[in-house]
């Protein structure tokens, strides 16, 4: 076991059941919070936090009367960079108290959204253009579930056989189910994984595909809809001709709420155009090493900025009053349960094997002490939860070498007894399975999970569960888990639900697309401007060039159509595209009036996306870009990226610099920043590292000095 060293020790979030005072577990430090150890930190003393952007966010725990204060606040006190004023707090009529600073606000009002405390001597932020994260956005609160859905739940459960229950507790992928599989009621979840399409991937074979599901399951012996489970993490980027989004670190950056809700109401309605019902997503990840491979799949560093963000996903995938209220809604599943992205680089355990890098941080050891694990792992899932999130995934990692997806501790004394989540627990691909290092299905399903992604073998999952059932499973246990699946079901309106038909549609449309484009343009950050070259001038002559510049595949990213790459399988419009429709792009630096380089990395996902080195834009894309400098034209360098990169010895080959992250189809919201339409209004989300050795330096470590810090966005 490594060593764990200290990290800086900060308040933890103060959501529902958390207290400000943390005790220790038998399983974990109790020497004050700590890090990953190959992070350095500090203690910092009493409640003060120093950001990089002015965003200066913390959160204390606060219990009101009847509902708990929860949230996040910006400074209100010393704040440079124009914070925000969120000192507010709503919890069904109970008086809530927030300090901050010297100022002291009380205020109760009779609405169901969340509180908004916070608690903090003094926060400050230097730099950027600063705020709170999402001013004034409240996710809602939902009492769930209803007493209608908790009886249908035990009256099904009271005439279901052992084998009809064990069914509901394991998934498989479509190409291993069939519709008799599901009529038969011998499965009750079908998924697709990563890689897998049917047909063309078009949103209507993927309707023609589920449409056998949805029909079979109406006429199982007890009338069990299924849940379809795919991975629509930034749109419903399983299907072509969709509307794909920024991925998370994109709009993160963005700081909008709002905007996360609504691209959770599209992603919604171009599932259920299709048919899926349940997405593995959002992701509430905190990721603090950006050799990470799932970087990009982190809204923030911040896990306050992740809990905002996340929720807002979750009540837009949903809907405001819960499961079962969108227009249409899904069913979320907040991923990855707890810690994730606070691995510590080089304990994966994913080996090499043939073509398969193996990974570095990825399924990587979570080692820090309880109280960072509550602030960093748990705490960001806490608003999510108390919005009426349905179902969780466990990490398929460990904590301290205690494997996650067997962690009775995680999953049924915190996640099940102190949040009081009421959803489903699922694991991730095969975890259960040894050659995966897993606990064992017996082992998993006892410490709390309660439904098996039985990637290879559900059939043999399913036996095991049946066999076990009555000895080393109580039946109790079994009974819990099937009513939390069937509840989830119920209170989704999934029972007896056909596809609507009307939907498909709307996929794609100029509608859901604008969004689209607003996502691009709210997480563009401006890293530097020098010389006023931007806003270029809409009909002037420009020269593009650079790996990212006619490449949906690198604009889109990873959990594209498939796994690892899919972006030129699906329809939109490339940054080139983009820039073409309001300018002249001409093949020679001689001729342009101003030279725009895209720099990009090249599409990836979870573990074949770990680096040992940040320094990953093309050697190409340089050559391009001291090519354009020597030209003497202005220059503008754009990044195409799913985390901060090594640029700053590149820095005086252009004029500006603009992060772009993995922007999705709309890349013509790009054009419309450079071009004048709006102006950049991003800022970081994740701290911009100047060399190899800041590539776990976040906002509030002792020496903070990275090349960007945290908050950061310029304007022109």
């Amino acid at each position: 076991m490594i060593e764990l060293t200290p990290r800086i020790a900060k308040k933890p979030l103060g959501f529902r059941f958390f207290s400000a005072v943390l005790v220790c577990s038998v399983h974990t430090s109790c020497s004050g919070n700590s890090k990953p150890a190959d992070e350095a930190g500090s203690p910092t003393s009493g409640g003060t936090i120093t950001g990089g952007g002015g965003s200066g966010v913390t959160a204390t725990g606060v219990t009101a009367t009847g509902m708990t204060a929860t949230g996040v606040t910006g400074s209100t006190d010393g704040a440079s960079g124009g914070a925000g004023s969120g000192v507010t707090g709503t919890s069904d009529g109970s008086s809530v108290t927030a300090t901050h600073g010297n100022a002291s606000t009380t205020e109760g009002t009779n609405g169901a959204g969340l509180a908004v405390t916070g608690t903090a001597s003094s926060t400050s932020g230097g730099g950027g253009s600063g705020g709170t994260a999402g001013d004034g956005y409240q996710p809602p609160v939902v009492s769930w579930p209803s007493e209608t859905c908790v009886a249908q739940a035990n009256t099904l459960l009271g005439q279901m056989s052992l084998e009809q229950k064990a069914s509901q507790m394991v998934m498989g992928q479509f190409k291993d189910v069939t519709s008799g599989d599901v009529s038969g009621e011998v499965v009750g979840t079908v998924f697709a994984s990563g890689s897998a399409i049917p047909g063309s991937g078009s949103a209507a074979d993927w309707a023609s595909l589920i449409d056998g599901y949805i029909s079979a399951s109406q006429s199982t012996p007890n009338g069990l809809p299924i849940f379809f489970g795919i991975d629509a993490v930034h749109g419903n980027s399983k299907a072509t001709g969709t509307v794909i989004f920024p991925h998370n670190i994109g709009l993160g950056s963005a700081h909008n709420p709002e905007l996360v809700e609504r691209i959770g109401q599209i992603t919604a309605l171009e599932m259920m155009a299709t048919g899926a019902n349940w997405t593995f997503g959002p992701v509430f990840s905190v990721a603090h090493d950006d050799r990470w491979g799932r970087t990009y799949e982190s809204y923030s560093e911040d896990p306050a900025q992740v809990a905002l963000m996340g929720a807002a996903a979750v009540v837009g995938l949903q809907g405001r009053g819960g499961l079962g209220t969108g227009a249409p809604g899904v069913v979320a599943c907040g991923k990855h349960f707890a810690g994730d992205g606070q691995a510590t680089f080089g304990t994966s355990r994913k080996m090499p094997a043939g073509t398969d890098p193996g990974g570095l941080v990825d399924r990587a050891d979570v080692q820090i002490d309880e109280a960072s694990m509550r602030s960093y792992g748990i705490g960001p899932y806490i608003p999510a939860i108390e919005a009426g999130l349905g179902s969780i995934m466990v990490a398929d990692t460990s904590w301290n070498g205690v494997n996650m997806t067997g962690h009775t501790e995680l999953l049924t004394t915190i996640l099940k007894g102190e949040l009081g989540f009421a959803g489903f627990v699922s694991t991730d691909w095969d975890a259960v399975m040894p050659n995966q290092n897993g606990p064992g299905v017996v082992a998993a399903v006892n410490a709390g999970v309660d439904m098996l992604m039985a990637a290879t073998d559900w059939p043999s999952q399913r036996a095991e569960i049946v066999a076990a059932a009555g000895t080393t499973i109580g039946q109790e246990r079994i009974d819990d888990a099937v009513r939390r699946i069937l509840t989830v079901k119920c209170q989704a309106g999934l029972f007896g639900r056909a596809r609507d038909t009307a939907l498909l549609a709307q996929v794609g449309s100029e509608a859901h697309r604008a969004v689209g484009r607003q996502a691009v343009r709210e997480s563009l950050v401006l890293l530097k401007h020098e010389g006023a070259v931007l806003p270029l001038s809409k009909g002037s002559s420009v020269w593009v060039s650079g790996s990212g510049a006619d490449a949906l595949e690198r604009q889109t990213g990873g959990w594209t159509i498939s796994w690892q790459n899919g972006g030129d399988m699906t329809q939109g419009t490339s940054i080139l595209a983009g820039i073409a429709a309001v300018a002249s792009v001409v093949p020679n630096l001689t001729d342009a009036d101003a030279a725009i380089v895209i720099l990009s990395e090249p599409p990836y996902a979870e573990w074949y996306g770990d680096v040992s080195s940040i320094n990953t834009l093309p050697a190409e894309d340089f050559a391009r870009l001291s090519e354009a400098r020597a030209s003497g034209k202005p220059v503008v360098a754009i990044i195409v990226s799913g985390r901060p990169v090594l640029i700053a010895d590149q820095l005086p080959n252009a004029d500006a610099w603009v992060a772009a992250w993995l922007p999705g189809t709309e890349g013509g919201g790009i054009a419309e920043v450079l071009f004048g339409d709006y102006n950049f209004t991003g800022t970081l989300s994740h701290s911009w590292p100047e060399t190899e050795d800041q590539v776990t330096v976040n906002k509030d470590d002792a020496g903070y000095a990275p090349l960007f810090p945290y908050g950061h966005g310029l304007t022109y």
